[in-house]
């Protein structure tokens, strides 16, 4: 289960969080009855950021992240003083959901990446729900009817592990093998599809001339080898644009699908039946 520590600077207001609702619209292949707007940028950080607003007062980006499992909302310790210890009210839009809270310490090195206003909420705030991510038109839409969707469309079952992680089949084609995994939807992974070590041995993947790279993230080191595969498929569907695939050196998380491939799809998420609808899509 992927675990994060986070902190954001906070400032008070008393304005109401703007309605960015579409009431009824209709595109070419679905009808959707909302439309939330977010920041997203294709080139560097990659994160789906909303507009939200925490207990009527306190404005947060809100980002979006599918690879957290639990319905709450990661803050900064130094909010204990102004919010209650266990739960608080989240708005985004028209949409509201009371979330336990979970406090860390404010000097993380995360929001030097994020901003120090930014809080992470994950895939439950929107549990019961279909919605779509438009990457190219930076929208989550709420969709009630799937009956008229275009057969572009695949069609994948999402497993749904017990702590409720949401998982789905991958195929890599790389050095001559063929890895076949299932692997953890995560808009908050800014890369590409990354692997444990595990599926490194598994698959006896040679990593010799493959670039070594050094970091940190919430789980502390983060070490990995990056090799270029020959085709990632999801489904029946092609990445469009090849994209590095990498494995961690010394840890054995699951597999990880991130925004730097995510975003190349047109992406439906059925949180309440648990399939992926996803068709490529391209950005001009």
């Amino acid at each position: 289960m992927k675990i994060l520590y986070i902190l954001f600077v906070v400032g008070f207001v008393s304005i109401s969080c703007v309605d960015r609702n579409v009431k009824i619209a209709t595109s070419t292949d679905i009808t959707y009855v909302n439309t939330l707007n977010f920041r997203y940028e294709h080139v560097k950080q990659k994160a789906i950021l909303l507009d939200g607003l925490i207990n009527d007062s306190i404005l947060v980006n809100a980002l979006f992240d599918t690879g957290l499992t639990q319905n709450k909302i990661y803050t900064t310790d130094s909010l204990k003083e102004f919010l209650s210890k266990y739960t608080v009210l989240l708005q985004i839009g028209s949409f509201t959901n009371m979330m336990q809270i979970d406090y860390v310490a404010k000097n993380h090195f995360f929001f030097q990446h994020f901003g120090s206003n930014t809080a992470f909420i994950g895939w439950s705030f929107f549990k019961d729900k279909i919605i779509r991510i438009s990457y190219k038109n930076k929208q989550i839409q709420v969709i009630e009817d799937l009956s008229t969707l275009s057969d572009q469309y695949s069609k994948v079952k999402i497993d749904k592990s017990d702590w409720n992680g949401l998982f789905i089949p991958i195929t890599v084609h790389i050095q001559g093998k063929k890895i076949t995994e299932k692997i953890i939807i995560d808009t908050r992974n800014n890369g590409g599809i990354d692997f444990g070590k595990a599926i490194q041995t598994k698959y006896a993947i040679n990593t010799k001339n493959a670039l070594h790279v050094t970091g940190q993230n919430s789980q502390g080191d983060n070490n990995k080898y990056f090799l270029m595969p020959d085709s990632i498929k999801i489904d029946r569907h092609t990445v469009p644009v090849n994209k590095y695939v990498g494995f961690w050196i010394n840890r054995e998380n699951p597999g990880l699908l991130g925004n730097e491939i995510l975003d190349q799809f047109d992406i439906i998420l059925d949180l309440k039946d648990f399939y992926l609808y996803i068709r490529p899509v391209e950005h001009k």
